[in-house]
């Protein structure tokens, strides 16, 4: 009941948020899209002289439906004491352009996000990514260097 809750409190948020997105010259439409995500154990870089931990972070990676769409994005993290798992609730808009109906690219342009989860190591199985708008949940992979 309280997923339910909190999905339905973020869902009515976040489409505030779409309802406020300025379209450009040349975009017409928008839809939700989802993404890949990865988790990584990152040391960051400190100043001279002072102490940090390491933190593992959440990347996720989104390709853009065409060659000049944009990709928005919205989230909001959440921890469950009592599953303990933290859900990660992303809105990524793919904003159409026309003329990304016309244009020819080599790669779909792509747009990463990062959200540090907390401090030290957190396993992927604690870890859910609820993608609004697609009914994709997944649990994110490993990255490079995370066994």
């Amino acid at each position: 009941m309280k997923i339910l809750i909190a999905t339905l409190t973020i869902l009515m948020s976040l489409s505030a948020f779409a309802n406020n997105i300025p379209f450009e010259d040349g975009e017409f439409a928008m839809y939700a899209t989802s993404g890949k995500a990865e988790t990584f154990y990152k040391v960051p870089n400190c100043p001279a002289g002072s102490v940090c931990g390491a933190a593992t972070t959440l990347t996720l990676t989104f390709n853009a439906g065409g060659c000049l769409d944009r990709v928005v994005t919205f989230d909001k993290v959440t921890y469950d004491y009592g599953e303990q798992i933290f859900n990660v609730y992303v809105t990524a808009l793919n904003i159409q352009n026309k003329d990304s109906l016309v244009a020819n690219c080599f790669a779909m342009p792509m747009v990463t996000k990062d959200i540090v989860l907390g401090q030290g190591y957190i396993p992927n199985e604690k870890v859910l990514v609820h993608f609004i708008g697609t009914n994709v949940v997944m649990t994110p992979q490993a990255g490079p260097g995370l066994n």
